[in-house]
């Protein structure tokens, strides 16, 4: 991997990075080894930053290839002298996550939890003959599985009353002085409720 760190700042100055543990020491760039900060030793500490080129003030570098798997804190500074120094200014600072090899991305970590939780087995006790059984399967398509049909008049299940709460909101529905009607994907009537209108309160009755 390469270009892992990205900063946006001036064009045609001269800035780097330094890196920090999760202790706060600073990376020595010559290596995996860590220590305190140390003011004199500044020019050890020094990542290289290269602006792309284009004039557009965006630099790129690599992150230290030799760093273990870990967490890691970055701080840039721009070089006001000719090498780096200690009165330096912080122009950005951020954190990465590290592998051992290349970063570690978001998307990438998403991938590694589904492929972890995607038909993830759900085992209980069946009380009715004392073994364990398989009872569900968790993936990531699993609701797709349950059934979409429509239930025959008022809902009684919890499937039945989400397919129901769809077919009122997309489904044919008519209302009249008297009824609230709710037909099926086919025509048919599938409930039928009563309402009236005081003429201040309007009432819509249970299907």
């Amino acid at each position: 991997m390469a270009n892992e760190i990205h900063i946006d700042h001036d064009s045609v100055v001269t800035i780097y990075f330094i890196i920090r543990n999760i202790t706060g020491n600073v990376n020595i760039a010559a290596g995996a080894t860590f220590e305190p900060y140390t003011a004199a030793n500044i020019g050890t500490y020094n990542h290289t930053l290269t602006e792309n080129g284009d004039g557009g003030g965006h630099y790129v570098g690599d992150f230290n290839s030799l760093l273990p798997n870990s967490h890691y804190f970055i701080q840039v500074f721009e070089q006001a002298g000719a090498s780096p120094a200690d009165g330096d200014s912080l122009v950005s600072n951020g954190a990465i996550d590290w592998d051992g090899a290349s970063e570690i991305l978001l998307t990438n970590e998403l991938a590694e939890i589904r492929s972890q939780t995607d038909q993830l087995d759900f085992i209980f006790l069946n009380p009715s003959n004392g073994k364990s059984e398989l009872i569900a399967t968790l993936s990531s398509t699993g609701l797709d599985t349950i059934s979409a049909s429509e239930p025959s008049g008022r809902a009684t299940t919890f499937r039945e009353m989400i397919v129901q709460l769809y077919m009122r909101f997309f489904n044919k529905a008519t209302l009249d002085n008297n009824n609230l009607k709710v037909y099926t994907e086919g025509g048919s009537i599938n409930t039928t409720q009563s309402v009236s209108d005081t003429g201040t309160t309007q009432t819509v009755n249970k299907a």
